[in-house]
């Protein structure tokens, strides 16, 4: 052909198909793949210690974990916990995983912690050992991962100054830099995940304290950035009264590494912002963006729409208001005459109305028009003025700007030739009986406002003085009720104005109202400023000092009243601060016992309201006076008079039965007594009218008893210190609250035996021995156990050095009774010490003392590490002063 080859010709392939019959064998292998439902078909169902079940097991945990939202978190938890972990294989596979996606999404600690705190009450101490042990491990490995990759950076930086470097060490370089931002943000998000847990409750406070020592004494960048991080993470929860100490001794060594220059910026920078975050009571500058359910993301989006429809609803507001400010410079013949509309108000002369532009023109009468120059008068005065240079003349109409006009010389008044409008209105001696308080801003308002009288308009206003008390409405009801209940003194009582009442004259009779409302707002804002700083600082001499300088000594009890409304409906801390706050300052004679009680009263005045929305205000209370009661600054008679509000609605004595318990528990029922009985104070005057069963049916009820009689708190026959010891471990191991325990003492042992070294060893003994929990060699102390006991320790050894000594001997004897427990002892040494039960002179006394040497050098050796901080600590701060 015309220019191409012949085609090739391939041989053709034969491809015979099997027959349907024939059976076709595969060639099988011994690991051949199957599907895992296959293969727990095949395998036995109950053979649960596979590795097939547990990667089943950890595959549904895994598919839980994942579909972990806000919204859908109750529901996967409580799939989560149907899970059955019955091997150990699966429960630290499990907590693996929870661990592993808490860490590596910082954003979901919260969230990933309360998880755990959920499945610890549901499943036992098991998953919470396991939880501990993996973060303990991981904030060890943190440490050494960083050292090794420390080592590897620094010969890779060598190799690159000798000029060394090969592809396969950049690429090292590289890989090794991934590694460690992987490793970094592991690290701050399993502090951060740590920092969760305790504010949970499931790590103790020690924890923390050994962790953040040993970031600070690392100092690398890597362990000061955690440091920050969980700082910022437990600060709050951490920077408690009792801990304190520790806590300006870590911030003083931060402050030596930010002015020694020895980290780099950031670093500086990040410690400068935790000083910040400190003094600002850890109040996080800016929210922290953590994940949202739908319905708060919809709310947000609403409250946003909300607000920005009141914003533009105030600018239209304000621009009607311009409008109308705007209005009076109008021609005197559309503005003079009566309104066109029905409805509107008929006012005098002195009233001014802008009319609304129709396309009807009013009719003006022609002989109205008839206008003559009235004479200058040099001697008018206007009032203030406002926007385009007019004053409150033009917003009062044609009043010229006179009091009552000019006088002429016969006495006669001369204010109608005055107005220069005059021929416009029918009526003009009204002008000189219409009463005008306010600027022109206030008359300018229109005829509703004008026609109030000026105590009505000061009601008015006086109602906004309620956002000091929360913004909440109730608070805002309870100020208005207060302001309206108080009796009117003749200063505040402004009378009409008559003819020859000039508006300066009005106005100095308003100024000491004014002036008197401003030190009241000012008095309640820097009782809250002075309040709130205290509560996080718990400094007392500072806290003083500023109520020294507020130099208002007659309006102590508004203060008193602030620190009442502000902290009763805050915890239970906080309140009983703040009552030892308000105690230390009549204790210094900074408020008078009479302003004290004299708030008390303003207070009680709507307790019986309050108890709507709180059903245990007595009880709130009492955290606040009790301080004052047991230190014997006030009397109970006084503190009678002051609820004297409280009589008639039968509440006077659930107030003073908590006052009176509360009292009791820190120092004893006994003591109590004795001051009812000094104040002469008897149960029927709290119910007058009541039958006498009635009384001691709410006496009994109440367990008031010690109250009645001196007998019902004395102490009986000496008990031996063996029976003394036994009868207080038989009342903790049940339980018994701490005044029961009081009032045993009390009763069966004396205060004068309290003192003994006998009595202190043995319930120091009790005490210790009822918080122990586990098994021998195992034994540890319940921190929240021992945490509730410590006010029963406190108020015995009362800082007392010999008795803090014998505390320490106790604690020693209980300690190789039960052959020596790892860290038991340590544990005893620095809650207490934390606690300040036991000063730091006794625990050197108790090192330095040789009388009782049986198992001296064990415990020695095992509070070696306490001691040895201790010891630093103290020198770190001989060294500062």
């Amino acid at each position: 052909g015309g220019g191409g080859g012949e085609r090739e010709h391939k041989p053709r392939k034969i491809i015979s198909s099997a027959s349907l019959s024939q059976d076709i064998k595969l060639r099988e292998v011994d690991n051949a793949w199957k599907p895992s439902t296959k293969k727990s078909r095949e395998k036995p169902v109950d053979n649960a210690n596979t590795e097939a079940h547990t990667d089943d097991i950890l595959k549904k945990t895994r598919s839980i974990l994942n579909k972990i939202t806000p919204q859908k978190f109750q529901a996967l938890v409580k799939q989560l916990t149907d899970i059955q972990w019955d091997t150990p294989a699966v429960l630290n596979g499990a907590i693996d995983l929870i661990f592993e996606k808490a860490i590596s999404e910082p954003a979901f600690s919260v969230a990933y912690a309360h998880m755990c705190a959920i499945l610890i009450e549901k499943k036992g101490n098991e998953v919470k050992l396991a939880l501990i042990n993996k973060c303990r491990h991981e904030f060890e490995k943190d440490k050494s991962e960083t050292a090794k990759y420390l080592e590897s950076k620094s010969e890779l930086t060598e190799k690159s100054e000798k000029g060394e470097l090969t592809d396969e060490d950049k690429e090292s370089e590289v890989r090794l830099e991934e590694e460690m931002r992987l490793s970094r943000m592991r690290s701050l998000g399993n502090v951060r995940f740590i920092g969760e847990l305790f504010k949970l409750s499931l790590l103790t406070e020690k924890t923390m304290h050994d962790c953040i020592l040993k970031l600070l004494i690392d100092k690398s960048e890597e362990s000061l950035e955690c440091l920050c991080r969980l700082m910022a993470t437990i600060g709050k929860n951490l920077d408690k009264a009792v801990a304190k100490n520790r806590i300006d001794q870590y911030f003083t060594q931060m402050d030596k590494l930010i002015k020694g220059n020895k980290t780099t910026s950031r670093i500086r920078f990040m410690l400068q912002d935790l000083f910040e975050l400190r003094k600002r009571g850890w109040k996080a500058r800016r929210e922290d963006n953590a994940p949202k359910t739908i319905d708060e993301i919809h709310k947000e989006a609403q409250e946003e729409e909300e607000q920005t429809q009141l914003i533009l609803q105030q600018q239209s507001r304000q621009q009607r208001g311009s409008d109308r400010r705007r209005g009076p410079i109008q021609t005197p013949g559309r503005s003079g005459g009566p309104p066109d509309r029905p409805g509107q108000s008929q006012g005098n002369d002195s009233d001014w109305n802008t009319v609304p532009v129709t396309s009807r023109r009013a009719r003006v009468d022609p002989s109205l028009m008839k206008m003559t120059k009235p004479p200058v008068d040099e001697e008018i005065k206007l009032g203030p003025g406002s926007r385009m240079g007019m004053g409150s003349s033009w917003a009062r109409g044609s009043s010229g700007g006179g009091a009552g006009g000019k006088q002429s010389s016969n006495g006669g008044s001369e204010s109608n030739n005055n107005n220069r409008f005059g021929l416009l209105a029918k009526v003009q001696e009204t002008d000189n009986r219409r009463s005008y308080s306010g600027s022109s801003r206030e008359s300018s308002k229109g005829r509703s406002s004008q026609g109030q009288s000026a105590p009505a308009l000061q009601r008015r206003v006086s109602a906004d003085d309620g956002r000091r008390y929360g913004g909440t409405e109730r608070q805002k009801s309870l100020q208005e009720a207060r302001r309206l209940k108080e009796p009117i003194t003749a200063e505040e009582r402004v009378q009409p104005r008559s003819r020859d009442r000039t508006p300066e004259k009005e106005i100095e009779a308003q100024k000491p109202d004014r002036k008197q409302q401003m030190s009241v707002d000012d008095m309640e804002k820097k009782t809250r400023a002075i309040l709130e700083e205290f509560l996080h600082l718990l400094d007392y001499k500072e806290a003083t000092q500023c109520v020294g300088e507020l130099g208002a000594p007659t309006m102590m009890h508004i203060f008193v009243q602030s620190c009442f409304d502000d902290t009763l409906e805050r915890t239970a801390t906080a309140r009983q601060n703040t009552g030892l706050f308000l105690q230390h300052l009549i204790k210094h004679n900074i408020i008078p016992a009479d302003a004290y009680l004299r708030g008390i009263e303003l207070v009680l005045e709507f307790a019986c309201d309050m108890e709507i929305d709180i059903p245990h205000i007595w009880a709130y209370l009492a955290e606040i006076i009790s301080p004052a009661v047991r230190g014997d600054l006030i009397s109970l008679r006084q503190l009678f008079s002051a609820s004297n509000c409280l009589v008639a609605p039968n509440k006077t004595g659930d107030l003073f039965s908590e006052i009176l318990h509360q009292s009791a528990r820190h120092v004893g029922p006994l003591r109590i007594g004795d001051m009812w009985r000094r104040d002469q104070l008897t149960w029927e005057e709290f119910f007058p009218g009541k039958p006498l069963s009635e009384v001691n049916a709410f006496i009994t009820s109440k367990d008031l008893a010690f109250t009645i009689s001196r007998e019902e708190a004395r102490p009986n026959q000496p008990l031996p210190s063996n029976e003394v010891q036994a009868h207080l471990e038989k009342m903790l191991h049940h339980k018994d609250d701490n005044e029961k325990i009081f009032q045993w003492i009390e009763a069966n042992v004396g205060s004068e035996r309290t003192n003994t070294d006998a009595f202190i060893r043995s319930l120091v003994s009790a005490v210790c021995e009822s918080v122990i929990v586990g098994d021998e060699p195992n034994y540890r102390a319940d921190d929240n156990k021992l945490n509730d006991r410590i006010v029963l320790l406190r108020k015995f050894i009362d800082s007392n050095d010999q008795r803090a000594l014998q505390a320490l001997f106790a604690i020693q004897a209980l300690w190789v009774k039960l052959k020596n427990p790892r860290n038991l002892i340590k544990t005893f040494f620095e809650t207490l010490w934390d606690k300040e039960v036991i000063p730091e002179e006794s625990i050197y006394a108790w090192i330095e003392d040789r009388t009782e040497p049986e198992g001296k050098g064990a415990a020695l050796k095992s509070v070696t590490a306490f001691i040895t901080w201790l010891r630093e600590a103290q020198e770190d701060t001989d060294g500062d002063s």
